[in-house]
């Protein structure tokens, strides 16, 4: 809900600078081209009055006048497009711009166009038939380079009303870097924009990774909460199984059997000891886990967790056995953590089995390395849930619903603690053949 409120902020204030800037864009914009405009009044006014240039284009409007009323009959079409082929070649304008812009501070390139706007005829000076457009039309262009006024805006127009004629034009100019200039008049709100944008973000995108780390360590502490509590349910399966048994007159009979009842009681208790000392210290923290380390023959210490893990399957039809090396190896482990991750990949094993269950622990030792594996036959999965395995809460589904129950926290809590050893932990498997997890750990 937080980060949800803080991105509609985030983007609020995003969408609230696009907006200035946008403004800001449309007002020099506007700006470039009114000043651009009176920079061309001012250069061309006083050629209107005085330039020979003009003169003859409106003594050529002026004869064409006199032409066309002597006429009985004529359409404004013919009229319009004799006076724009007789006089679109005479370019009267543009060598005054492109000579005295650049002294009025407007350098670089321009296209422009001088289009015919209205025309008529006076008897006079007073109308007798006026041709006017309501649009602009380049079909009326009479000079110029410019091929469409997509881009184009006026910068100038005059009219000219004589005895026998009247005549507008408007004079339009397209400035293909005029992006680039309005944007270089804008760079200290660009720049002031950027530097604001990016410290939003910035501010944004920290906070959001504390958020992030919070409630990721947050969340480690309560799977690590989740993952002991279910780690219970073993060591009190156990104690209860070996109570029952202490219990039958035939084990009272054999001070041996007692004795070793008894040895698995007392591991047990321990163990749920351990237990209650990890779930109120909540230290899980993949970087801060603190590990108690002993040296323990490996060998040993499997053989008596798995004696530990038979008597869960007793009345059950699964086999598990074990085979190790003919070396044994003294290896430095927390021995704590190392027998709930024992306990996690054989109860894996179990509850992902087939009908005839068979599971095997074994170990190999190469080198400098030693290895565990724990390997079953049961419904196996295939490589895209393989890849994901020790992901936090991630679940093998089987067909569209999960058939076991659990929080998918096992075997990423697998994962840190071989990764805290200084171990890596390898599956292997194979849909409906089994799976094979491989612990190794350096010697």
């Amino acid at each position: 809900m937080l980060i949800g409120i803080s991105l509609l902020a985030v983007f609020l204030l995003l969408a609230i600078q696009w907006y200035l800037i946008s403004t800001t864009f449309k007002y020099q914009n506007r700006q470039f081209e009114d000043e651009l405009t009176l920079a061309v009044k001012d250069i061309l006014d006083p050629h209107y009055v005085t330039d020979e240039q003009f003169n003859t284009l409106f003594q050529y409007a002026e004869n064409l006048a006199k032409t066309y009323k002597n006429k009985e009959q004529f359409t404004g079409k013919a009229l319009l497009d004799e006076f724009v082929n007789g006089v679109k070649t005479k370019d009267f304008y543009a060598s005054w711009l492109k000579e005295e812009l650049p002294q009025k501070g407007f350098s670089g390139d321009f296209e422009h166009a001088a289009v015919l706007t209205y025309l008529g005829l006076n008897d006079l000076g007073k109308p007798i038939n006026t041709f006017l457009f309501d649009t602009v039309m380049m079909d009326y262009k009479v000079s110029g380079d410019l091929l469409e006024l997509n881009h184009a805006f006026p910068v100038h127009s005059f009219t000219q009303s004589r005895q026998d004629y009247l005549i507008g034009m408007t004079i339009f100019l397209d400035v293909p870097a005029q992006r680039q200039i309005v944007f270089q008049r804008m760079w200290v709100l660009l720049i002031l924009a950027g530097m604001s944008i990016l410290g939003v973000v910035s501010i944004f995108l920290f906070t959001l990774r504390s958020l992030i780390r919070q409630k990721r360590l947050s969340d480690l502490k309560t799977d690590f909460i989740n993952n002991i509590t279910h780690e219970f349910k073993t060591p009190l399966a156990t104690i209860h199984l070996a109570t029952e048994n202490l219990r039958n007159p035939k084990i009272q009979s054999k001070p041996s059997g007692i004795a070793t009842l008894l040895d698995v009681i007392q591991r047990q208790k321990n163990r749920l000891q351990l237990l209650l000392d990890q779930v109120i210290e909540t230290r899980i923290v993949s970087k801060d886990l603190q590990l108690q380390k002993e040296k323990v023959l490996i060998h040993e210490f499997l053989e008596n967790r798995i004696k530990d893990f038979r008597m869960k399957l007793e009345g059950s039809n699964i086999e598990l056995n074990s085979s190790y090396s003919k070396r044994e190896v003294e290896l430095n482990i927390d021995t704590f953590h190392f027998t709930t991750i024992l306990f996690n990949l054989l109860d894996n094993a179990v509850k992902y089995a087939n009908e005839n269950p068979k599971i095997e622990v074994r170990t190999q030792l190469n080198n400098s390395e030693f290895s565990i594996e724990i390997e079953d036959n049961g419904i196996g999965m295939d490589a895209k849930n393989q890849n994901h395995i020790f992901d936090k809460f991630f679940r093998v589904e089987s067909g569209n619903i999960h058939n076991v129950k659990g929080l998918g926290l096992g075997l990423f809590y697998v994962k840190q603690i071989v990764l805290a050893h200084g171990g890596d932990i390898r599956v292997k498997s194979k849909l409906g053949e089994g799976t094979t997890f491989t612990i190794v750990l350096p010697i």
